[in-house]
């Protein structure tokens, strides 16, 4: 009984990293994409401009 919940212990915070991970990956890749959208409105801001 007392290894039962070690075991599960020690099987969860392995997924819930992977899970972190993993959300942590898709931010970067929206914030870079709305990052790379800002840039070329800028730019197009910017020859508007000139």
């Amino acid at each position: 009984m007392a290894v039962m919940p070690s075991s599960s212990l020690c099987l969860r915070p392995k997924s819930t990293t992977h899970f972190t991970e993993r959300q942590t990956l898709s931010q970067l890749v929206w914030k870079q994409a709305a990052v790379s959208f800002q840039l070329r409105r800028l730019a197009q801001e910017a020859r508007k401009w000139r």
